[in-house]
This record gives C-alpha cells, structure tokens and sequence, in this order.
C-alpha cells in the first residue's frame, strides 16, 4: 500500500496473553485510525455505542516477499526477515509491519492513539476506554488482500446498539 497523508497516524496496540500474564505492546507507525462514539436518543433514554477503525498497511522490505519460511498470515519470510521481525517485536517499534509476523490484532485487543506506556497484567482490568482517553477495544480483525498477497489489515469496532454494525456481516 503507499503511504499517503492518510496513513500518518500511530497507535499502540495491547494484545493480552492470558496464559502467560502478560500484556504485549506493539507500537505501529503510519497507520490510520479513527475512533468515536454514537448515541441515538429515544424514550427509554440514549443508546451509546463505539465505532472504531484501525487500517495497518502491509509493508515489508523487499526481501519479504521471496523468502523461505511460511508467515502467519500466509506470506513467506525468510530468515532475515523472521529475526528482524523478532528484533522488532523485542522493541515494540514497528516500522515494517507484517501481519501475524510483526504484530498481532485480535478481538479484545486495545487501541491507543498514538505511542502509549507498557501496561502490565495487573493493570489490564483498568486499561479500559472508560478509563483512558483515546482507547478503543477491537471487536473485529479483517486481513484484506489483493493479488493473491495481503494488501491490509482492518480492525474496528461497530456500532451495535441498533442492530447495525459487524454482526450484519454474518447474516
């Protein structure tokens, strides 16, 4: 994908690893991301949701694409490109981002705008948008592809309170 004045955002994704305890940061750059809130007034009182969109742009050195070993997401990698991929996941900095390989979005997963702190296992249950502004969960994580390879990654969370929003898709 080519960066464009779109894509010039960062964010901080938290993936927790329950099993583990532990809360993995992933800071990515040059992304977009957009997120709100909708309330509908009617007479029982308003009805709140949360609509949030996070699109990360595919990108990888120019080796990625021709390499040895399988990627989560279905690209080849080789072993250059896994240890850099480790490297970076080792800082939390991403600036080439490959889905499944240099960071992870999953349901549940938080959203910060911009460069955000560590958060620790035991501070998870507070790190909540109610609690920290600029914060989104993700509901929904949508690889999109183009060519046979992957193109991007959306991930978002729809408004629902109406009976709108991801839950359609599967009907």
């Amino acid at each position: 994908m080519v960066k464009r004045g779109l894509y010039g955002q960062t964010v901080t994704v938290y993936h927790p690893v329950a099993v583990k305890k532990r809360v993995d940061r992933f800071v990515l750059h040059d992304v977009f991301c957009q997120l709100g809130s909708r309330e509908v007034p009617d007479a029982a009182g308003a009805k709140h949701g949360a609509a949030m969109l996070l699109v990360v742009p595919e990108r990888t050195r120019g080796a990625a694409s021709a390499g040895g070993g399988e990627a989560a997401a279905g690209a080849k990698v080789d072993a250059a490109d896994q240890a850099a991929g480790a490297a970076a996941e080792a800082s939390g900095d991403l600036r080439e981002m490959r889905y499944g390989v240099d960071y992870k979005l999953a349901a549940g997963d938080r959203v910060l705008l911009g460069e955000g702190a560590d958060v620790t296992w035991d501070e998870w249950g507070r790190f909540v948008p109610a609690e920290v502004d600029g914060l989104g969960v993700i509901t929904y994580v949508l690889p999109l592809y183009l060519r046979g390879g992957l193109h991007h990654v959306e991930a978002g969370a729809w408004w629902s309170a109406g009976g709108a929003g991801a839950g359609r898709l599967a009907r």
